[in-house]
């Protein structure tokens, strides 16, 4: 069973790799913003931009799920009811960002933290 200390622990890192996560995230997002308008490209996702462009941000995204994996490991030692209600949020607010109207519906980038 995780103790307290590590389940803290592993939610701290993976919130502090969610906010890096997003902060590069919101600065790749406005380099792929400015690069499409000045005409570099045209017909390219932003999935498929950062993944060609922005390889800072794909060490941020890869740790922040690499965090998230911990996270989600140490809340179900912890506290399985705890870990249960997570994960339901979690894919409720995946879901409805993937699907939905937003700017990160279609991306394989998306960053949640229902712990927020």
């Amino acid at each position: 069973m995780a103790t307290e200390a590590r389940f803290n622990l592993a939610k701290e890192e993976w919130l502090a790799a969610a906010k890096r996560a997003r902060t590069t995230k919101e600065s790749v997002t406005k380099d792929y913003e400015e690069q499409k308008e000045a005409g570099f490209f045209s017909n390219e996702t932003f999935d498929q931009w950062v993944s060609k462009n922005a390889p800072g941000f794909i060490n941020a995204w890869m740790e922040f799920n690499t965090k998230a994996a911990q996270y989600q490991s140490a809340v179900m030692s912890y506290d399985k009811e705890k870990a249960e209600n997570w994960q339901h949020e979690y894919s409720r607010q995946w879901t409805e960002k993937f699907y939905g109207p937003g700017e990160d519906k279609g991306s394989q980038y998306i960053i949640i933290t229902p712990e927020e």
